[in-house]
């Protein structure tokens, strides 16, 4: 499964690239471009629902101590959506055993046509593993998730790549705007990790 979503996102992140013609500060791996800018947001006192149609506190998924990678997504996206899936079900893979270092959580824009059973089918057909949360909910509620993050429209014709990488010892999220490779993805996760360890030993760094 991992050589088999590997393999389509490289050639996938450079077609897209090339044809959207992205210009940004950051070319990395792949010739993947992205414009990387940190921030403090203030998670709303929303619930969601799950893809088993439990409610979800969203302060509780993503104000903890754990790292937290998240993104918006609808399941009858054909374009962004597939290419930021496949990289978040590499990131997943390439995390073990360390998978629960990392809650990865995906909330749809669209939640007309995502129930949770669509949902369901959708982390099923990526084989996501136990720890990455599908997210709808009511209209409302959706937008305020979107608002909080100064995300999309619902005008899907206009959507673009966004991921948010949660720095939980700081209650800092770094965004990366654009395509990002899993490899950068691993690496930014890494650096931070790395840190935040650092500073639980009370050791300095740069």
């Amino acid at each position: 499964m991992a050589e088999r979503v590997r393999q389509p996102v490289a050639l996938a992140l450079g077609l897209i690239v090339v044809s959207v013609g992205i210009i940004t500060p950051t070319q990395a791996q792949g010739g993947a471009h992205y414009v990387r800018s940190e921030h403090v947001y203030a998670i709303p006192s929303v619930s969601l629902e799950d893809q088993n149609g439990a409610a979800v506190s969203m302060p509780s998924l993503l104000g903890d101590d754990k790292f937290v990678l998240l993104d918006f997504f609808y399941t009858r996206c054909k374009t962004v959506c597939p290419i930021v899936t496949s990289v978040f079900a590499n990131f997943q893979y390439r995390l073990k055993p360390d998978t629960n270092r990392v809650r990865l959580v995906s909330i749809t824009i669209d939640p007309e046509h995502d129930s949770a059973e669509a949902l369901r089918l959708f982390k099923k057909r990526y084989r996501a593993e136990p720890g990455w949360t599908f997210l709808t909910g009511s209209e409302d509620k959706i937008q305020k998730a979107m608002n909080t993050f100064s995300s999309h429209t619902k005008n899907k014709l206009g959507f673009y790549p966004l991921v948010f990488l949660y720095l939980p010892q700081r209650h800092q999220w770094i965004q990366f705007e654009g395509y990002i490779a899993v490899g950068d993805l691993i690496e930014e996760y890494i650096k931070a990790d790395d840190r935040e360890q650092r500073r639980i030993a009370g050791i300095a760094h740069p």
